[in-house]
């Protein structure tokens, strides 16, 4: 339970051993199994590491670069490297050091948590039988493992409260999207394929009216509750709301 490529953290204090219980039941309450050994994990700064269900191997992210198409190594740099539970999010990681950005504070992580489990119940009655994969929401960055200044992942107000996810496709790839062009991917072009404005608008207005969601930044204004910051053309910035005192 201790950040990749750094020594073990000490023993946890009785407060951030109760933070991590709390994570670990809230897990248990929404998806009705455990998070898998040694998918729960606390840096020495109290954060926790949002919990995975499936850190897919060199074969599996091998064949996912086969079926998305992605024949370049930026595009590869893409690629999503590991699953939550029942759909609800995936990570994708970029160039970022492994296990570098996945980092929250407690009670950011557990209402990111019934954030996604809501929206992937609420998203696949709106779609169907197609929507498990066009609902997934993908986590590229949550924070670093502790509020660093300035962020070696090159955010200037995640702090452990705030996460980047893609934009929702019409297509089902798991590949990023655009709200203002198409992705260049051979054969990804078509009128079929890319940014799902009405579905990511969905996202963004549940995430503001049932989760209370403090931030989004987006450039796509038909978006309600979406405000424009540069850099912000393919994924969405939102931030948890803050606990009460």
């Amino acid at each position: 339970m201790h950040t990749p490529g750094r020594p073990p953290s000490p023993p946890l204090s009785p407060v951030e051993q109760a933070a991590a219980a709390r994570v670990a039941d809230v897990y248990v309450e929404l998806f009705g199994e455990p998070i898998p050994e040694g998918g729960l994990r606390v840096s020495e700064a109290g954060r926790i590491a949002l919990p995975m269900a499936e850190e897919l191997d060199a074969e599996a992210i091998a064949e996912e670069w086969r079926r998305e198409g992605l024949d370049t190594p930026l595009r590869r740099e893409k690629a999503t490297v590991a699953r939550g539970p029942h759909g609800a999010w995936s990570h994708f990681l970029g160039s970022d050091p492994a296990g570098s950005d996945l980092w929250g504070e407690p009670d950011a992580v557990i209402a990111w948590m019934r954030l996604a489990a809501g929206w992937s119940r609420r998203c696949q009655d709106r779609l169907g039988g197609e929507g498990l994969a066009r609902c997934t929401l993908q986590v590229g960055d949550f924070s670093w493992y502790i509020d660093a200044r300035p962020d070696p992942l090159g955010h200037k107000d995640h702090r452990g409260a705030c996460l980047d996810l893609r934009l929702l496709r019409r297509d089902g790839s798991a590949y990023e999207a655009w709200w203002n062009r198409a992705d260049g991917r051979p054969g990804w072009d078509g009128p079929d394929r890319g940014y799902d404005a009405e579905l990511t608008a969905a996202l963004i207005r549940y995430a503001m009216e049932e989760h209370a969601v403090e931030v989004v930044f987006f450039n796509d204004l038909t978006a309600a509750g979406a405000r424009p910051l540069a850099g912000h053309d393919d994924h969405i910035h939102l931030c948890m709301p803050s606990p009460a005192p």
